[in-house]
């Protein structure tokens, strides 16, 4: 056996240490330079948008192009209970949405609509600007809403979501109404948990309309001739007119084939439920 010595010099405090002995049975004490260091998990949620949103005057295509959103969920359900995204085309025409759940049901809290030229040539000038949302006058929810993991502080949804609403933002007197049917994320948004709240009902379209549109803009279909849509029903408005024709009190006006301004021919009865102004004149 070698013995090995190590002299201290005065004021060395230096102990002397033997050679590590592979074969030494183990301490307990792991060495502190070997121990292992667990990575933090990256979750990797990536989303796009899908679809497009309608106005009144073009529609706007956020299909595949710029999304930011982020979700909460329901500690231990997993469903959702608020999304926030913004949509984007080129780094410009942004509109944000916050949909948030209340008392069982979506709502369209929050929103803002930053138009300008990224929304395309034929967007109205007299729309250009910063909007912020009427949230009296719209309304907002989630169609399809995925689920997250319940029993993390944070995961990723597990499939696409679509959006369904009436939005109407506001700006120095002026507004623009959106139609959200058709805008959707596909892929997975990061989520987290929170503790209180209630899961939403899946929203229902068109349960007393039968035309027309429902409170969220859905289209629900079309009357048949001779029928008129009124608010959400078709019913009979009395048009086309039915005889007997006449000119006198209380008859109804015979069909009569007239010219417009340009020139064009138009039958009296086409214009039945409409309002219209006639300028006759006469040369005596």
């Amino acid at each position: 056996m070698a013995l090995i010595c190590g002299c201290a010099e005065a004021g060395d405090s230096t102990e002397p240490t033997a050679p590590k002995d592979d074969n030494a049975p183990a301490t307990g004490v792991d060495d502190p330079v070997d121990d292992p260091v667990d990575d933090p998990v990256v979750l990797d949620c990536s989303a796009t948008p899908s679809g497009s949103v309608r106005t009144d005057a073009v529609d706007l295509i956020y299909h595949g192009r710029q999304l930011s959103a982020v979700a909460e969920h329901l500690a231990g359900d997993g469903c959702l209970t608020r999304l926030s995204a913004t949509f984007s085309i080129d780094d410009g025409c942004q509109l944000q949405l916050v949909l948030q759940a209340e008392d069982g049901a979506w709502t369209l809290a929050e929103g803002s609509l930053k138009a300008d030229d990224k929304c395309g040539e034929y967007w109205p000038a007299e729309s250009l600007g910063d909007f912020e949302l009427d949230a009296a006058s719209s309304t907002g929810a989630l169609l399809v809403a995925p689920t997250a993991d319940g029993d993390a502080d944070s995961s990723c949804t597990d499939g696409a979501l679509a959006i369904i609403g009436h939005a109407r933002f506001t700006a120095n007197g002026s507004s623009v109404d959106m139609y959200l049917d058709g805008l959707g994320i596909d892929g997975k948004v990061l989520s987290t948990a929170v503790k209180t709240g209630t899961c939403p009902a899946t929203p229902a379209t068109c349960v007393t309309e039968t035309c027309g549109q429902d409170q969220y803009g859905v289209a629900c279909g079309a009357c048949e001739e001779g029928l008129g849509c009124v608010e959400g029903q078709c019913i009979d408005t009395g048009c086309p007119p039915e005889g007997p024709f006449g000119t006198n009190v209380g008859s109804v006006l015979t069909d009569l084939d007239l010219r417009d301004c340009d020139g064009n021919p138009v039958a009296l009865h086409e214009l039945c439920g409409q309002a219209g102004f006639f300028n006759l004149f006469a040369a005596w």
